[in-house]
């Protein structure tokens, strides 16, 4: 029986040392947490959410974001935002929110990093893209020069080439190769008969792989990209002569 006094005591005298007040107060405060995207899809906002749990808050929660990169799209005063990059890289993008409405004494503040890993997945989709562009314009650079030409300006006018030099060299490329085509100017066929030699020869002109049309796309694809470059390739297309029909002359020289 002493014993069990003597145990009760201590247990008595313990307890007397907790600050009640401060568990009290803890029980009062919320956990805040920031959660990032879980996926990332490349020109869309980023979306990070706040969450509040338990706790006791004295009024209404409040959220007031901020952002180290890019700017908040939507939802500034609420749980979730966008975040917009504004073409930036989204490595390393942190949002953090703090929150009213809880005893000024609790953790109000609270943040995530989003694309962490981003980089190193940036630099070896770039290695896999870059390589199979290498691979694309060996073969390329191995057909005849109306489908060289052609395929070169295409390439150029695509995403597989981001750099405006890069796909400036490509146009240029195109815009040389063109002199070695068959065909100087694209013709046509009045009677537009397609089951004809004729016919078919016009459909194949319709595709403008002759000179003149590869050399005026690569011009208009130019002036995007190099305005000085495109004023010289302009100057060096050499329209050719038309020459003199004769009666059985099925096709005739398409200047429009």
């Amino acid at each position: 029986m002493p014993r069990l006094l003597l145990l009760t005591i201590l247990i008595v005298a313990n307890f007397s040392f907790v600050d009640w007040s401060l568990l009290a107060q803890t029980s009062l405060c919320p956990t805040l947490s920031v959660t990032c995207p879980d996926a990332i899809e490349s020109g869309k906002p980023l979306k990070f959410k706040a969450k509040v749990e338990g706790g006791k808050p004295k009024w209404e929660i409040t959220y007031a974001w901020t952002v180290d990169k890019g700017s908040i799209k939507s939802g500034q005063g609420t749980a979730t935002i966008e975040v917009d990059l504004e073409g930036q890289d989204c490595k390393g993008v942190t949002a953090t929110v703090e929150i009213g409405g809880v005893d000024p004494s609790c953790a109000r503040a609270a943040s995530c990093t989003a694309c962490l890993g981003e980089s190193a997945v940036s630099e070896k989709t770039k290695a896999a893209t870059s390589a199979r562009l290498n691979d694309l314009l060996g073969l390329v650079r191995t057909a005849p020069a109306e489908v060289r030409a052609d395929t070169l300006l295409a390439i150029a006018a695509s995403n597989l080439v981001t750099d405006a030099k890069s796909k400036a060299d490509l146009v240029a490329e195109a815009f040389r190769i063109a002199d070695d085509v068959r065909e100087p100017v694209k013709r046509k066929s009045f009677g537009r008969q397609v089951d004809t030699r004729a016919g078919y020869k016009a459909m194949a002109f319709d595709m403008g792989l002759d000179k003149v049309s590869i050399q005026s796309r690569a011009v208009l694809q130019m002036v995007s990209l190099d305005a000085f470059r495109a004023r010289s390739m302009f100057q060096q297309i050499d329209l050719p002569r038309t020459k003199q029909l004769a009666c059985e002359d099925s096709l005739v020289a398409d200047v429009d």
